[in-house]
């Protein structure tokens, strides 16, 4: 990689470390690993979440997706898992944004989508 893009890349990544939404992020996540079973159950979930949407659409997944989304429910009464997972979304937003910055005028060529 080109020196100066691997340097503006590292400074990209200190902004986001010091960014809002990746010091909540932080926060929270730490705050449910303080309840080892309880961080275990959602880590679990979000393994299984992401799986099923990432994967073929068979109707057996959607049923799965459906009982991960039930479950999900559950636990989101726990106001930990409801505040890390907002903010896990925020700095998700984050990153996205951040990637159609960098996509939106670099031509990849890919006229075909």
């Amino acid at each position: 990689m080109d020196r100066g893009i691997e340097n503006k890349a590292r400074e990209l990544r200190e902004a986001i470390f010091k960014s809002e939404e990746y010091q909540n992020h932080q926060k929270y996540i730490q705050i449910l690993r303080e309840d080892t079973e309880l961080y275990k159950r959602v880590n679990e979930l979000r393994k299984t979440t992401f799986i099923l949407q990432n994967g073929n659409n068979h109707q057996e997944q959607k049923h799965k997706l459906e009982e991960a989304a039930a479950e999900f429910e559950l636990l989101r009464r726990d106001g930990r898992v409801e505040d890390f997972l907002q903010h896990e979304l925020d700095l998700c937003r984050l990153l996205q944004q951040i990637n159609e910055v960098i996509y939106e005028s670099i031509d990849l060529g890919v006229e075909f989508f």
